[in-house]
């Protein structure tokens, strides 16, 4: 639940009042605090610790049982101020103090709303919802029960309280309804707000005239917050633009920040309260320690959310221990009893700021500390009439016991420091060298990764020579070379295993035409067309190969003559099929075939290749585009 506005100003009614308590008793002159006078010290003290746990809650937020269970302490004081303004029979008070008390100790156990998320950025204003109900109670009684708002602080308006009633609910109406268009997470409309304001203002201006200033204050909270921006404060620091390289002197920076906060805000409920018990003879002087609670709440919410959050760290930590030291040493002057436990704080300053910012800034810090310690006992003396030597001798023995405590605890801090910097250098030489590593890995491993690219491209270009070794790089077959090697190979299994075969002699007629009209890419893509016809029309174990210009050769294993001639006339036709794109060559383009016979024609390479070119130039005689066998008449295309 978005409760952040709901706590300031619960926190800020709470301290008001409890200051205004005990700073100005007779202001509170109505019969209505008669019986509660002789414990106003009480009664302070723990209003003003209240509002401190508030904005203590607020800067370091708790979840959980934790955060439920502290929230009950700071709605206490508001729940027994309605109480007791109930059996007063002042109601106004009542409905004021209960919803409130009501709606800070709820606020940790209120879940966000269903599908939105749980980061209270887009959760309901609590603020709005408890300001609108209260107003809405209040106007209601005035217009229905107008006897039970019959207190003198309202006397200035009684004479228009149904009007005030129906503002009252009005103006309730308008914070508490959502908007169609904004719902419950966005804020009031200015129209809506200036509604909900019309009826606070007139019980202020009652109470203004009554003299009643605490329901100034508390109705006033309530008015000024919205108008004047002050309960949008976005906490935390902002950023410094510091480099990456000092994130960790940041961190640590911060944490020693984040302890010394805490120690204000505990400090402020500690004094508060010891100033409150043994009244007869107080631990620490009311004076003191309401001035210690007033700057610990003004400096932290400066440093937090004010000014205070655009300084750089080493400045806010200075800071802090500055206050720290002023207010300790103060307190210390205004102690009775407690004297040594604020002397051993007093004394850890100047060490803390030893270790966090370095030795000269923990002197000045000593500095600061032994000039609040006597200035405090001068304090003393002027306003308790104490000898002014006594004052003196007791800040010098103070002063004396702090110095020397702190020069031991200083020495071992810069010691300390010293052993951390030397560490955090040499963590940040390893960081170094570990990142000099791992860019001298990475180097390698590109180094790697282009050697073997190049490797592989060197066995890619290896592969690609051996290849062409074997083949004819316009049409990817075998060239005369690998063909005659397949040849040899084939007829000595032949000859082994006495298997027969054929071989089959190619070439083209009108191929010279061919380039001599259409050009040497249109002959090249012929050869091209030629080889895919082969491949297709022959087997995958027949060997087919280019011997060089428009001559191929194909070896068929195991084939007779009947076998190759059909094999060659499939080829005829085959071919016929593709070459319709050079119709326009002068003669055509025709294929011869001679074919030769293993082991009848020949038994070796050169017998067989010798009887197929003669098969061939014997079809080829016959106007081409024939097959023959050697020794036979040429076979024209079917």
């Amino acid at each position: 639940m978005n409760s952040t506005r709901l706590l300031i100003v619960a926190a800020a009614i709470e301290m008001f009042q409890g200051l205004s308590i005990y700073v100005f008793p007779r202001d509170f002159w109505a019969p209505v605090y008669e019986p509660l006078r002789p414990f106003f010290p009480l009664i302070s003290a723990a209003l003003v610790a209240s509002g401190v746990l508030l904005l203590l809650l607020m800067r370091f937020p708790l979840s959980g049982a934790a955060a439920r269970g502290l929230a009950v302490l700071p709605a206490a004081p508001l729940a027994l101020q309605a109480w007791f303004f109930g059996d007063a029979g002042v109601w106004e008070g009542t409905v004021f103090y209960g919803l409130l008390a009501a709606a800070v100790a709820a606020s940790p156990w209120l879940p966000p709303p269903a599908g939105e998320p749980a980061d209270g950025a887009s959760d309901p204003d609590l603020a709005a919802a408890t300001f609108g109900l209260i107003q809405a109670v209040t106007g209601l009684l005035m217009l229905v029960a107008p006897g039970a708002v019959a207190d003198p602080a309202v006397d200035p308006i009684g004479s228009m309280r149904p009007v005030t009633g129906l503002l009252g609910l009005v103006g309730g109406a308008a914070l508490i309804v959502p908007e169609p268009r904004r719902g419950w997470a966005q804020p009031r409309s200015p129209w809506r707000q200036l509604a909900g304001s019309i009826f606070p203002l007139l019980v202020i201006y009652s109470f203004a005239r009554m003299g009643i200033w605490t329901g100034v204050v508390a109705w006033g909270a309530w008015v000024l917050g919205p108008l004047t921006g002050l309960m949008a404060w976005s906490p935390g620091p902002l950023d410094d633009g510091r480099p990456a390289a000092q994130t960790a002197a940041s961190d640590s920076l911060a944490s020693t920040e984040r302890l010394l906060e805490m120690w204000t805000w505990l400090l402020a409920l500690v004094v508060i309260v010891l100033s409150a018990v043994n009244r007869g003879e107080a631990m620490i002087q009311p004076l003191t320690a309401q001035a210690f609670v007033v700057g610990a709440a003004l400096f932290n919410s400066t440093m937090y959310w004010g000014p205070g959050r655009r300084l750089a760290p080493e400045r806010r930590v200075f800071w802090h221990l500055a206050f720290l030291t002023v207010a300790l040493g103060l307190g210390l002057a205004g102690a009775r009893r407690v004297d040594p436990g604020f002397l051993a704080l007093l004394t850890a300053t100047p060490i803390l700021a030893t270790r966090a910012l370095g030795s000269e800034v923990g002197s000045r810090i000593l500095g600061l500390g032994l000039t609040t310690v006597v200035v405090g006992q001068v304090r003393n003396w002027a306003l308790n009439g104490a000898p002014l030597f006594e004052a003196l001798g007791a800040g010098a023995v103070q002063g004396l016991v702090l110095a020397a405590a702190a020069a031991v605890g200083m020495r071992s801090a810069a010691e300390q420091r010293r052993l951390i910097q030397d560490l955090t250098r040499a963590q940040a030489d390893l960081q170094n060298a570990y990142e000099e590593l791992m860019a001298q890995q990475a180097e390698i491993q590109a180094q790697h990764e282009e050697l073997q690219r190049r490797a592989e491209a060197m066995e890619a270009m290896q592969a690609r020579i051996l290849h062409l070794a074997d083949h004819d790089p316009l049409t990817d077959l075998l060239n005369r070379r690998r063909f005659r090697e397949e040849l040899d190979r084939h007829l000595a299994e032949a000859g082994r295993y006495g298997e027969n075969g054929a071989l089959l002699f190619l070439d083209l007629d009108g191929f010279k035409r061919v380039n001599d009209t259409l050009g040497h890419q249109a002959g090249d893509a012929l050869l091209v067309e030629v080889s895919r016809v082969l491949r297709a029309v022959l087997r995958e174990t027949d060997v087919v190969a280019r011997l060089g210009g428009d001559e191929f050769a194909a070896l068929l294993p195991r084939a007779g003559g009947e076998q190759a001639l059909a094999v060659a006339r499939r080829i005829l036709a085959a071919l016929a099929e593709h070459t319709s794109a050079y119709a326009g060559v002068p003669g055509g383009i025709r294929l011869s075939i001679g074919v030769a016979l293993y082991p009848e024609h020949g038994l070796s390479a050169e017998e067989l290749l010798t009887r197929a070119d003669a098969a061939m130039y014997q079809a080829k005689a016959g106007r081409g585009h024939a097959a023959c066998l050697y020794g036979t008449a040429p076979v024209p295309r079917r």
